[in-house]
């Protein structure tokens, strides 16, 4: 980090120490269900201008009312049968459209097309959210590259879990992962199956992470923490990602203030 160049620097994006030692990315979808309401409210305060979800225009319409109805329109799904004219069931469905969701609402740019799902939602579409699903599938196998290096988009996750301490050798042992991700967002869902595949890796890294270089860390300049929606949540966050051994003077933050964010579970 060049320390003699260096007089601050920002944390953004930090995960928990334990989570990244871990590699089971527990805190991956926190907070998801806030911002895909985040993004009704700027639909609404645009008053559907820009925006798809047409069958639902109305001056009464809030980004509350969208959600309570997207997750009415999802309901009907769960615990069904197959899915009429696609050999796939119905939590499958769930599962996908949770996943292609939470892959629009990282960034700006991929905010009409979330809202484009969304819209497929709200109208029950299924179709079309499994066209989403398969899409957003094909582009990753484009990015694969040539015919001889075919794993491009495996290669973070590969990474990151040779870098991993977490392994189990019997499924029964992946339940507390699973229901520790569930307890995080009601999103989780459409992404803790690629999370469970870490605690079976056969590898591991030359040079694996090695917590105890992460404690007891001591700062002569102090760290910028930087967040957005929620500065008690992300405050709390972030002093976890420090490690318990953390001196009060690494930390420069902002009193926490403000309302918490809404838990919504669909």
């Amino acid at each position: 980090m060049f320390p003699d160049s260096v007089r601050h620097f920002v944390l953004e994006g930090v995960m928990h120490v334990n989570d990244y030692f871990t590699r089971t990315w527990i805190g991956s979808t926190r907070d998801s269900e806030t911002a895909l309401l985040n993004l009704f409210n700027e639909r609404v305060e645009a008053r559907f201008k820009l925006c798809f979800l047409t069958d639902y225009e109305s001056k009464s319409t809030t980004e509350d009312g969208l959600m309570s109805a997207l997750v009415n329109c999802r309901g009907v799904l769960i615990g069904k049968p197959l899915l009429d004219d696609h050999n796939v069931s119905r939590d499958y469905v769930v599962s996908k459209l949770k996943q292609v969701l939470l892959e629009n609402l990282h960034f700006p740019r991929k905010f009409p097309t979330a809202t484009k799902i969304a819209d497929s939602d709200l109208k029950c579409d299924w179709a079309t959210v499994l066209r989403f699903a398969e899409g957003s599938t094909t582009a990753l196998a484009a990015q694969s590259g040539a015919a001889w290096n075919t794993a491009v988009d495996t290669a973070v996750p590969g990474i990151s879990c040779g870098d991993s301490s977490f392994r189990v050798d019997y499924p029964d042992d992946l339940c507390t992962i699973y229901r520790a991700h569930l307890a995080q967002s009601s999103m989780a869902g459409g992404l803790v199956d690629s999370r469970l595949v870490c605690a079976r890796c056969k590898f591991s890294a030359m040079e694996q992470f090695d917590i105890n270089k992460f404690q007891k860390i001591n700062m002569t300049s102090p760290a910028l923490l930087k967040w957005s929606l929620r500065p008690c949540h992300a405050f709390e966050l972030l002093v976890g990602s420090l490690g318990p051994g953390a001196g009060g003077d690494a930390l420069c933050g902002m009193p926490c203030q403000g309302p918490g964010g809404r838990q919504i579970h669909f």
